[in-house]
């Protein structure tokens, strides 16, 4: 029994080796040591047979990236989509009994490597696909009431603290993203469609060319409201006071740095106004 149990996992070991193996290196002494475990059986021979496992995993994690970020893949097109993914799977292999994390560094990816990194909209836009999926994934905290928060008295008002919604993201844009995935959601260019099929036609084969960079950086702020996924650009104000609760400012520094990029005599009301509304759409608790 041990002996067999010890065979099992060598085979095992062998196999998960072969599998995500490239198909250079090492790969022709993984495959040969994968065949004396295989025989020929069902009309193929065992080489044939350990190719449908070679290829299945890599199209079930291709398939994976596909539903992160479908919008991406409009705009790269599924070929160039492709290639980085099988560069990305080199960089970042599935380590995570779940596929789920597996994108997760897809951003960074096409940020460092060419010819990807070329393109500062790829990053941009897997950026903000990831954002939005995470907000699914985020956890639920205990929400906080605007109106208990009127019974504190000002001594508690001044070292009181909040924090981000787990599922809350902020990301700086240098391209019309947005606005983009917004038309790709949508499968239209504009309200006014006079030719559908000349539209259909923009959108399966020039999507890239919707992307345009902006005059000046825009700062989106995406979270999660009722368990469905929302996002609104945001004034430097309202990030820097985001921002400032991120770092876990209390309320009364809060109020004392806004005061250094706005009228004082307004700080309370937009302090206080934010505040309500972000407690309200569960950006804070």
């Amino acid at each position: 029994m041990p002996n067999l149990e010890k065979n099992l996992a060598r085979i095992q070991a062998d196999f998960q080796a072969y599998i995500t193996s490239p198909s250079y290196g090492e790969f022709d002494k993984l495959e040969q040591r994968m065949l004396t475990h295989t025989s020929n059986q069902y009309g193929l021979d065992a080489q044939s047979r350990l190719a449908i496992y070679y290829d299945m995993y890599r199209l079930r994690l291709l398939d994976v990236l596909f539903g992160d970020y479908p919008k991406l893949t409009g705009i790269m097109g599924e070929e160039k989509f492709t290639q980085a993914f099988l560069h990305y799977l080199l960089h970042h292999p599935s380590t995570h009994y779940s596929v789920r994390p597996f994108g997760a560094k897809f951003a960074d990816f096409l940020n460092q490597y060419e010819p990807f990194c070329f393109k500062a909209y790829y990053t941009e836009m897997a950026k903000f696909e990831w954002a939005l999926s995470l907000t699914f994934d985020a956890g639920e905290v205990p929400r906080l009431e605007f109106k208990n928060l009127m019974l504190l008295s000002p001594e508690e008002w001044v070292n009181l603290k909040f924090k981000l919604h787990p599922s809350v993201s902020i990301l700086t844009f240098q391209h019309n993203i947005t606005s983009v995935w917004k038309i790709l959601e949508n499968q239209k260019i504009c309200p006014e469609q006079e030719d559908e099929s000349i539209v259909e036609r923009y959108l399966e084969e020039q999507p890239e060319r919707l992307i345009s960079p902006l005059n000046s950086p825009e700062t989106w702020l995406i979270y999660r409201k009722n368990f469905a996924s929302c996002f609104q650009a945001l004034t430097s104000e309202q990030y820097f006071m985001l921002e400032s609760i991120g770092n876990g400012y209390t309320f009364s520094e809060i109020c004392e740095n806004l005061s250094k990029i706005m009228p004082g005599e307004k700080v309370p009301g937009f302090a206080m106004h934010h505040l309500a509304d972000w407690l309200n759409t569960e950006v804070l608790y």
